[in-house]
């Protein structure tokens, strides 16, 4: 009885459908004779070309090899049989959750016949239901991108849009893995506003209203473009081994060290020697908004130990000193100097004793300090320390912009400096632990270090007004192991913490209706710290021509959030035109 029961929830727990993306894959096929007769009880062995890992099989009554849980890569198939010459397959690309089939067929020959042959992979997935496109390494790096942004990618596929809508699903619910760690932002899918003032590519869509936002694909850690192995977005069919949402399915490769020592080094640049200036700004006279950008970095990867240990290394850097077209709201020349201006006429005819622009004559009536003296039932007039505060503004350069057209508000057009620095750093290490390759451990660490300013200065010579800081960090292990020829388990171990904070004012802050104040009261601190503890394994095993996978995930969440957005900033509203 109790052998039933222990039966049953081990059932359970195999049977529970794991809620992360594979980053492995799989290959399988039928050996036959040249007469198109299954060959039974062949040696199929698939070495990588890469990191020379062995993996054996031994084909079923049927003829039926099988891998599965294979590191995705480049290999070479080798199949013997008593009687037969050798066949080689070489150059065998297998990409990330695209199960492939290659069939065999093996030549009568003495000892010591071989028979190399080199063909492609069918990469049409008739093992399972899943739809979707890989994009293997050289389609990653030969296809242009925009700062060189990977996640510009995950959209150009069938059945996906550009905001990252996959066929009707909502935007937050798709999921992103890397190397099979959850890298999701876990409370709200990185759908939030970006760069709300720069307009320099901190939205990457927008939704049916028109509003920017950011594409549904967000991954919290930095995924370098020259880091990534491949990647594939499932977007229909997904099995039990894929889920937490019913979006995308979005699995990355990083890259791992191989036998050849193997790099990169770039250096992009993005400037405005041939942008043209906005028409607002000619007219004010303000100088031609500066773009400058540079992207550079290095990656590396190759042996530690022959065979056994690799390493992978990739460093970005992102500098942009650009500045951005603004204006703000000031107040004239003459009520700086505490005179108010107002348009008059004598004898109005409009309705409701109004003037009228067209048969009455309009003119500009100043009333100087002493004037609002006179008047003034206390006899203060000018509140002498508000003079002070006004001439902290600088002089207008677009009446036309002020609320009365120029006679007491202008308008002051600059364009305001913004600063973005990005680093990331990538490191992997695979090991394998016995010669025979049938054990390997994958270490993987990911570290952002970014500033970006989100509000930009409210006048010349100030810091902006807010300030991005993100030190998101990631590691994830994998420990692969080949229990049988027939079983493969994948136990992964991965921690990713999104951190991140906006400055901005906490205090209260001195705003006016018809001026823009001097300091914005619109930037609020935020910080927050969103962990995520993400332990999974997945085990498959094959019995005659039927797999079997199992697996479970689980996710341990903290929100550690404190904002002052819904904090007032205070202060006094006065000067309504």
């Amino acid at each position: 009885m109790m052998k039933k029961i222990l039966l049953v929830l081990l059932v359970v727990f195999l049977g529970t459908p794991s809620s992360y993306a594979q980053s492995t894959t799989s290959i399988r096929g039928v050996v036959t004779d040249s007469s198109g007769g299954v060959i039974a009880g062949a040696s199929v062995t698939m070495v990588s070309m890469e990191n020379g890992g062995v993996r054996t099989s031994v084909t079923d009554a049927n003829g039926v090899y099988n891998f599965p849980q294979v590191v995705p890569g480049t290999y070479r198939l080798v199949a013997e049989k008593s009687g037969f010459a050798k066949m080689t397959r070489t150059n065998i690309t297998l990409l990330v959750n695209t199960p492939s089939t290659l069939d065999l067929v093996m030549v009568v020959g003495a000892i010591g016949d071989v028979v190399n042959v080199q063909a492609e992979v069918s990469q049409i997935n008739t093992t399972d239901a899943s739809l979707g496109n890989p994009f293997s390494e050289m389609q990653v790096r030969q296809i242009p991108l925009q700062t060189r942004n990977v996640v510009g990618l995950l959209s150009v596929q069938p059945g996906v849009t550009s905001n990252g809508e996959v066929l009707g699903a909502r935007r937050d619910q798709n999921n992103v893995t890397l190397d099979g760690a959850d890298v999701n932002n876990n409370q709200n899918s990185g759908l939030i506003a970006q760069n709300t003032t720069t307009g320099l590519g901190g939205y990457q869509g927008s939704n049916a209203n028109g509003a920017n936002i950011n594409s549904g694909f967000n991954a919290v850690l930095p995924i370098p473009l020259d880091s990534v192995e491949e990647f594939r977005v499932t977007v229909a069919g997904q099995g039990a081994n894929m889920g937490r949402s019913s979006g995308g399915q979005v699995a990355l490769v990083t890259k791992s060290g191989t036998n050849n020592l193997h790099g990169s080094l770039y250096e992009y640049n993005r400037n405005s020697a041939t942008a043209a200036n906005t028409w607002f700004n000619n007219q004010a006279g303000v100088a031609r908004q500066p773009l400058v950008r540079n992207q550079f970095g290095a990656s590396t990867g190759g042996k530690i130990v022959r065979d056994r240990a690799f390493f992978f290394f990739d460093y970005e850097q992102r500098q942009d000193a650009s500045g951005v077209a603004q204006v703000r709201a000031v107040p004239s020349d003459s009520l700086r100097q505490g005179i108010f201006k107002y348009r008059m006429c004598n004898n109005p005819t409009g309705p409701g004793g109004v003037c009228d622009p067209v048969n009455d004559q309009i003119f500009v009536q100043a009333i100087s300090a002493s004037d609002i003296q006179a008047v003034d039932p206390i006899g203060k007039g000018v509140n002498t320390s508000m003079l002070p505060l006004l001439n902290q503004y600088p002089s207008g350069n677009a009446p036309s912009f002020g609320e009365d057209g120029g006679l007491n508000f202008s308008g002051f057009r600059f364009n305001a400096p913004s600063h973005r620095s990005d680093h990331a750093i990538v490191g992997k290490i695979d090991v394998h632990l016995d010669r025979a390759g049938k054990h390997t451990v994958s270490l993987r660490g990911t570290l952002a270090d970014n500033t970006d300013d989100q509000i930009l200065a409210q006048f010349p010579g100030q810091a902006p007004a807010s300030t991005l800081r993100d030190n998101s960090k990631g590691f994830a292990a994998q420990y692969t192991a080949i229990l049988r020829s027939n079983l493969v388990s994948v136990l992964n171990l991965s921690y990713t913490r999104f951190g991140q904070a906006l400055s901005g004012v906490a205090g209260p802050v001195l705003f006016q209706t018809s001026l823009d104040p001097l300091q914005n009261p619109y930037a609020r601190p935020l910080s927050q710290r969103l962990p995520t503890l993400n332990p999974n394994e997945d085990i498959a095993w094959t019995k005659g021509a039927h797999t079997i996978t199992a697996g479970f995930s689980a996710r341990f969440i903290h929100n550690n959030t404190r904002s002052f957005a819904n904090s007032f900033a205070g202060g006094c509203s006065f000067f309504t035109a």
